[in-house]
């Protein structure tokens, strides 16, 4: 049985917004001409930075900046509780 390949959500936002259909929500986001994108870091995150990252950066004119975090999510909740998110994009396992 051949597996259907799935799109992870990052991929899916990038892609959008790289053929256009970004939503109004994201729009200030890009229109500061830089996001911070959070993964699990290593060989990974290297992979999407070369398939996505990079080309939607080109493309879409800003800078990408990245962090890495093994287990974002205590850190996704802090920043919540705060009011202060400082990251714009994360990808990280929904089993955190």
């Amino acid at each position: 049985m051949i597996k259907k390949p799935t799109l992870r959500p990052l991929a899916a936002v990038l892609i959008l917004g790289v053929a256009g259909l970004v939503p109004a929500c994201l729009t200030p986001v890009f229109a500061a001409g830089k996001i911070t994108f959070v993964s699990q870091g290593g060989a990974y995150q290297e992979a999407q930075t070369k398939a996505i990252l990079d080309p939607a950066a080109k493309l879409l004119n800003i800078t990408v900046n990245q962090d890495s975090i093994p287990d974002a999510w205590p850190q996704i909740k802090a920043q919540a509780a705060t009011g202060k998110p400082i990251w714009d994009v994360v990808d990280t396992p929904t089993s955190n």
